[in-house]
């Protein structure tokens, strides 16, 4: 059988193309990806921590910086953010600030983003980037936010982890002025065993929530534990005569999912369903 063989490729000239009359030959910035190479300096925290970054990713990615550095003062030699000794001091936490910048350089860090972050990061992520109006970065920690916590009951059964998430999401999203996410935080706060609310990071959790989300959540708990009541009466003949730890598991997570049991523990904290 014959091989087949490509033809080279007949030689074009390049054509210079010819610049219409009135047009200026000179360099064009392009509209997207030309850089100010300017850096700027921010200090965060009571004993500062200094963050030198892009001025241009700062003004092009935050409205509110881009109002606040958009516009250089005239005759100011050394403009505030300029050095070292001279940074812009902001009042924020420099955690939650690095991981808002960890979101935009992630692509230049040592060690990548997971492509499912800790709660805790995204949420820090969301609650700078929904102060200082970082557009981007506020649709990714809410896609990441929807994926995880819209769903009532939550997806993971209740770890540490997920009820130390539950009790930071209520905070950031008083902080951020969203109730988006605050039925499955409550609903998850609601459904912990009285053996968890001894734990420390409980305890200290809810020493940060407001009394109002402290009366809601004292609200759900009462009709959770009712509810779980009437769910044990309706089958006292299961559980009475159970023997299997497994079936007497999967009823609990059955009474946790029921949507009778969610809709009735959220309005009796005020939860309205939508549309």
């Amino acid at each position: 059988m014959e091989g087949w063989k490509l033809q080279p490729a007949p030689r074009v000239r390049p054509v210079r193309q010819k610049v219409p009359d009135g047009v200026t030959q000179g360099p064009l910035r392009h509209e997207e990806l030309y850089f100010d190479g300017e850096h700027i300096t921010l200090a965060l925290g009571p004993r500062p921590t200094l963050f030198r970054v892009l001025r241009s990713l700062l003004v092009t990615q935050s409205d509110a910086f881009r109002d606040m550095l958009g516009i250089p003062q005239p005759g100011d030699e050394t403009p505030e953010g300029s050095s070292d000794t001279n940074p812009v001091h902001l009042p924020d936490d420099p955690d939650d600030f690095a991981c808002l910048l960890k979101f935009y350089y992630q692509h230049f860090l040592v060690t990548s983003l997971s492509k499912k972050p800790p709660c805790a990061f995204v949420l820090s992520v969301w609650r700078v980037s929904s102060k200082y109006l970082f557009h981007k970065a506020s649709e990714w920690a809410l896609e990441h936010l929807r994926d995880e916590w819209l769903e009532i009951p939550h997806k993971t059964p209740a770890t540490g982890q997920t009820t130390r998430d539950a009790l930071l999401l209520i905070l950031t999203s008083r902080s951020v002025g969203s109730t988006e996410f605050l039925p499955s935080a409550f609903y998850h706060l609601c459904a912990l065993q009285p053996d968890d609310w001894d734990t420390s990071f409980v305890s200290e959790g809810c020493q940060g929530l407001a009394r109002s989300d402290l009366v809601l959540l004292a609200k759900g708990s009462r009709a959770w534990t009712l509810a779980w009541g009437v769910w044990c009466m309706k089958r006292r003949d299961f559980y009475v005569n159970v023997t299997s730890s497994s079936a007497a598991l999967q009823s609990s997570k059955d009474f946790l999912s029921d949507q009778s049991v969610v809709r009735g523990v959220l309005e009796a904290m005020g939860f309205e369903r939508a549309g």
